[in-house]
């Protein structure tokens, strides 16, 4: 709030109440603050209202002028002369006094210009440290701004890597889940075909022991027949010599005959016999040919999980 005019008067006049000189830092330090200069030209106003009415006062009218008419003019001149010469000292002395006024204003004015310059020497270093501060604080700053700048940009490069990290984990986990999904349905395939296998080679072990059976079986029936071809062939040849003999031996030629329709029934079972043993030995062939053929499964990852194969002998 800017000082009144008012309030600088108010303020002489306390301080010449207190017996205190009125002058520009007592009434400044007064007041808490303002300008020397208005403080200034309101204390010059001030010191002239004072001068006069000091003047003023000093003047004093002579009695007898009223009462000596004649010594008037004489009295008069003397009294005028008085008076100039009054008029003359009161004058000098208030020069005097204005000098003195003048001189404790320029005293005055000089410790203001020094109390000035002192502040302005303080103002002056209190801004080259500022100039100074505000210098470090732009080298900070853009230093600051740099560093965050390279921040920003490693951080979005990481957040990118990240994306692309995240986006070939996904793509990664997608191909492994269908290498997964690949891997449980050949090794349902794998299980199917190695017990597909294992029943062909069972199978294929008992068509085998009966091809070995009915081989033997049939070696015992050629034995066999061969053996009932040539008691047929004797029986025969019995029949044909005791055909023209006496009718006892018909009850023999009529065993012989059940003999021989008998050893006719034996060739036809020995003949479907063969043709069992010939249709096993077909089966036998087209599975083992099927157990020769390799198998189209994929290799399994490690060796724990690979299971024997029982195609091997």
């Amino acid at each position: 709030m800017a000082i009144t005019r008012e309030q600088i008067l108010e303020t002489a006049n306390q301080l010449q109440a207190q017996g205190i000189k009125p002058t520009q830092t007592n009434v400044r330090e007064s007041l808490g603050g303002g300008s020397f200069t208005t403080i200034s030209e309101v204390l010059r106003e001030w010191r002239q209202e004072q001068d006069q009415t000091a003047q003023l006062q000093q003047i004093v009218i002579p009695h007898d002028i009223t009462d000596k008419t004649n010594l008037l003019i004489a009295q008069l001149w003397e009294t005028a002369q008085n008076l100039a010469n009054d008029r003359l000292v009161a004058e000098r002395e208030a020069l005097s006094h204005k000098e003195a006024l003048i001189n404790a204003e320029i005293d005055e004015s000089n410790k203001i210009i020094e109390t000035l310059e002192n502040e302005q020497s303080e103002l002056t270093a209190q801004l080259d440290t500022l100039n100074n501060d505000n210098s470090l604080l732009n080298t900070k700053n853009n230093e600051l701004e740099n560093l965050t700048n390279s921040l920003k940009t490693q951080l979005q490069a990481e957040k990118d890597r990240a994306d692309q990290a995240t986006n070939q984990a996904t793509g990664l986990q997608a191909k492994l889940d269908e290498q997964n999904a690949k891997i449980e349905r050949l090794t349902a395939d794998l299980a199917t075909a190695q017990a597909t296998a294992t029943n062909a080679q069972v199978q294929a072990t008992e068509h085998a022991q009966r091809a070995d059976q009915a081989t033997a079986d049939l070696q015992a029936v050629n034995i066999e027949n061969a053996k009932l071809i040539g008691t047929a062939d004797t029986l025969k040849e019995q029949l044909t010599k005791y055909e023209a003999t006496t009718t006892t031996q018909a009850e023999k030629i009529n065993l012989l005959t059940a003999q021989v329709a008998k050893l006719e029934q034996i060739e036809k079972e020995n003949a479907e016999l063969k043709r069992m043993i010939e249709n096993n030995r077909k089966v036998d062939d087209k599975q083992q040919s099927l157990l020769d053929q390799p198998q189209d499964t994929p290799a399994p990852k490690s060796r724990k999980n690979q299971k024997p194969n029982n195609n091997e002998n």
